[in-house]
């Protein structure tokens, strides 16, 4: 598989995102499949694990930690949620009930969810340092931040001015143009944000075909974890007009028309289109109007979604329960990149 380098370890360029029992039980999904998927995953080389601040999953993933000997190279992520920028004493104790739950020796990557407001305060500069004792203590060896791409701003170099035309003559003296100089490469963005983000070591953001706004970011130096790949499961084609979701899912209310209608408009890059590309009048239509692209190298939208993120050099984290879809990250991971006349026309 691709690999990526996420603290301090090389990863695969995949993992398992959100590891949630109390949305997988809204989901209407078995506590005991997550489980089963954790094993799965780590036994397959999957070194990343996402997982929410829920004891119950957070001594899951430990003991499956253990059960697979992977605690030398797995990393899993855990998150700490402050209500304050002065509660230092919360995120002492957060990452205290962590340890215990995962009876981890130190927490391989904690990630904060700070605010944008936090640092004007003076309060921030006490929050980092406490985050800095808990990485001398070995409680903690990575931090990471969970950023809104809102939030971010790009500072874009000058643009070089145009070069003059550059002629020859030919024998009759007539001047025609010559073939171009190469262009010198250009300047690569600066990543700017009032957090001071290179204080982490890992970025986390929404990221997928669907919320391309993060995509500035993936030119700093740091990791950058990608959050819902596969759009909440809107790129898997399981949604759309049709789709029964549980009266305790996360997810109703959303525009399954809208869902429907993007992934028909997908599914000319894909040998299997998704039921959900036909799951309306309007989807239907664009489905059978488009031309199907010469050459397909995906067989699923969720494939296609998965490479494009990796490709884009993010670090992967659908959520992930049935076992099929397992098999199908690790194959995306593990495939060449897409070619870059396909990447161009994801792009446009």
């Amino acid at each position: 598989m691709r690999t990526r380098s996420l603290a301090g370890r090389s990863v695969a360029a995949i993992g398992l995102g959100d590891v949630s029992f109390a949305r997988a039980a809204a989901r209407n999904h078995d506590v005991a499949e997550v489980i089963r998927r954790v094993h799965d995953a780590l036994e397959l080389s999957i070194d990343v694990i996402d997982v929410a601040a829920e004891p119950d999953a957070l001594r899951a993933v430990g003991d499956a930690v253990r059960a697979t000997r992977a605690r030398d190279r797995a990393v899993i992520v855990t998150t700490v949620r402050l209500p304050d920028v002065r509660d230092v004493r919360g995120l002492q104790a957060q990452v205290e009930d962590q340890l215990r739950a995962t009876k981890l020796d130190g927490l391989p990557l904690v990630q904060l969810a700070p605010r944008v407001a936090w640092l004007a305060l003076p309060a921030w500069a006490e929050l980092v340092g406490a985050c800095d004792r808990l990485v001398r203590e070995g409680k903690v060896l990575a931090w990471g931040a969970i950023v809104d791409a809102a939030d971010v701003a790009i500072d874009e170099p000058p643009k070089p001015p145009e070069p003059d035309p550059v002629f020859a003559t030919t024998a009759s003296g007539l001047f025609i143009p010559s073939a171009a100089p190469p262009e010198p490469p250009k300047p690569q963005p600066k990543l700017a944000h009032p957090l001071a983000l290179e204080k982490f070591g890992s970025l986390a953001v929404d990221f997928s075909l669907c919320a391309r706004a993060a995509s500035p970011m993936l030119a700093a130096k740091q990791a950058v974890l990608a959050h819902r790949p596969l759009a909440g499961g809107a790129l898997a084609g399981r949604l759309g007009p049709g789709a029964v979701l549980a009266r305790t899912d996360d997810r109703r209310g959303v525009d399954l028309d809208a869902i429907a209608i993007g992934v028909a408009k997908l599914a000319r890059f894909v040998k299997r289109p998704p039921p959900a590309a036909r799951s309306s009048e309007a989807a239907r239509a664009i489905a059978e109007t488009a031309a199907p692209r010469e050459h397909v190298e995906c067989t699923t939208i969720a494939e296609l979604a998965l490479r494009w993120a990796i490709d884009r050099g993010a670090l992967a984290l659908p959520r992930i329960v049935l076992r099929d879809d397992l098999d199908e990250a690790i194959a995306a991971a593990s495939a060449p990149p897409l070619s870059a006349d396909l990447m161009k026309e994801l792009d446009t």
